[in-house]
């Protein structure tokens, strides 16, 4: 390694670790603003709560990303798993703008309690007394979930909403090391320096250098689209695709402008000589094959794909209903097939199976690795 190399190696992070407690070694970016996060991230969390003993993580929770419609499941609403939050008055973020530019927009909490008893009562293929018992179970759990978005309604900035939920969440389960490790150990990507001193610092300091952003740009390991407006405007082109570098640097530093994907973030960790822990989606193995890294930073990617957060409780089917607002109120329609991956959250499966199945799930899992497939209705029935 050259001194130049060095020392701007020493810098950058040195830049980068005051943004997260004293000591940290490794950042992690499992952490979205999700309503319904992902299971998987019980798994992720456990498993940097061990790594933490030994080398101190930083949880930066990835704010500045637009809610997707793809998601809307994980992303928008309270997923109750039988029941699909598609529709707007179900929604805390409806805008397109990046989350870190929105503030949670309280629904009426009262209409998810409407539909799930609406659409449970009105399954005329299961008896009426059984019915009756899966509406007042599931009410029930609902009651419990919805309790936790009411106890953080007071709360104005979407990532410290997410937390706090997701804390909230695995009190439910009975863990309180990892709701205090997340609440302890979390920072906005957003509201942290990250943006607007790290990265301009990262772009100057490795002008000239093997890794030279606009390196990483004509080789076409970057994607096209680099950068984003702070709301919903559009921005210049040659901003956009990063080719005016110290434009971009002055507007980076104003916050007005966002990086538009997750690579530019993986890109500084390298540059600082961090380890990662999350998705780099094969960001490094790129840099690596063309030449820009050398194969010893590898070293500070941890986790391999689909390897950081994984799946221990799926179902095997499910019958997930949307809702249509009609004239006179709601209709359910059919049941409709969606992938389950995105049915897997927390809340559709406090709502479904409550906190004890997750819990026994999570033990077989960590013994055995064995994934747990639980038909919906089936297990919710039974």
């Amino acid at each position: 390694m050259t001194d130049k190399k060095r020392n701007f190696q020493k810098e950058i992070q040195e830049a980068v670790l005051k943004n997260f407690k004293l000591g940290t070694e490794i950042i992690s970016t499992i952490d979205h603003v999700f309503t319904s996060p992902p299971i998987r991230l019980l798994d992720g969390h456990m498993k940097l709560c061990a790594l933490n003993k030994k080398n101190p993580v930083g949880i930066l929770v990835y704010d500045i990303n637009n809610p997707n419609d793809l998601y809307y499941r994980n992303e928008r609403g309270i997923d109750m798993g039988i029941v699909s939050p598609n529709t707007e008055d179900l929604w805390f973020f409806r805008d397109i703008a990046p989350f870190a530019a929105q503030s949670p927009r309280y629904p009426e909490l009262e209409l998810y309690t409407e539909h799930l008893s609406s659409v449970l009562l009105g399954m005329s293929h299961i008896p009426k007394k059984q019915r009756e018992n899966l509406a007042q179970t599931a009410g029930a759990r609902l009651e419990e979930v919805l309790g936790v978005f009411r106890s953080s309604a007071d709360i104005l900035v979407s990532w410290s909403w997410y937390v706090k939920n997701l804390s909230s969440f695995y009190q439910m389960l009975g863990n309180k090391e990892l709701s205090d490790f997340i609440n302890e150990n979390a920072v906005s990507y957003f509201e942290s320096d990250l943006i607007s001193l790290c990265l301009p610092l990262c772009i100057e300091k490795t002008l000239g250098t093997k890794f030279d952003f606009r390196s990483f740009s004509d080789a076409g390991i970057f994607p096209k689209v680099l950068f984003k407006s702070c709301g919903k405007e559009k921005i210049p082109t040659e901003i956009e695709e990063g080719k005016d570098i110290f434009t971009i640097m002055g507007l980076l530093r104003k916050k007005e402008i966002l990086p538009a994907t997750s690579d530019i973030l993986t890109w500084m960790l390298c540059c600082a000589n961090i380890s990662h822990f999350g998705n780099d989606h094969g960001f490094i193995s790129k840099g690596i094959d063309s030449g820009l890294f050398s194969s010893c930073v590898k070293e500070l990617q941890l986790t391999e794909h689909n390897q950081d957060c994984q799946t221990f409780i799926t179902y095997s089917s499910q019958v997930s209903h949307t809702i249509e607002k009609i004239k006179n109120g709601y209709k359910y329609k059919a049941p409709k097939q969606v992938k389950l991956n995105r049915l897997s959250n927390f809340t559709s499966m406090l709502i479904m199976l409550g906190s004890e199945k997750i819990q026994q799930a999570f033990q077989k899992f960590s013994k055995s690795g064995t994934v747990t497939e639980i038909n919906m209705m089936q297990k919710f029935s039974a």
